[in-house]
């Protein structure tokens, strides 16, 4: 489904406001607008399988990054403390 065009929907808006218009013709642009709707409903739909596709990914590297952060302050504790510990068996001797 292609999207209206802009000169397309300022033709619609004008058919829609005209009294005149047509009862056949606004059938035909009533139907236009149920495809646009359709079309509009479908890219919706689409991007927010895309939106909550990233917000999964983004909520899986936070974790990831708080992880590695934990492990990393862990490791850098045991080196402080084996450091400390070698520090005062030096002083003992």
């Amino acid at each position: 489904m292609r999207e209206l065009p802009p000169s397309r929907r300022a033709e619609i808006d004008d058919l829609l406001w005209n009294e005149a218009t047509p009862a056949a013709t606004l059938r035909a642009v009533g139907y236009e607008l149920i495809t646009e709707v359709d079309r509009l409903r479908v890219q919706v739909a689409k991007l927010t399988l895309l939106l909550e596709q990233t917000r999964r990914d983004a909520s899986a590297a936070i974790a990831d990054q708080e992880s590695a952060t934990r492990y990393y302050a862990d490791q850098s504790k045991r080196r402080r403390a084996q450091l400390q510990k070698l520090a005062a068996e030096g002083g003992e001797s």
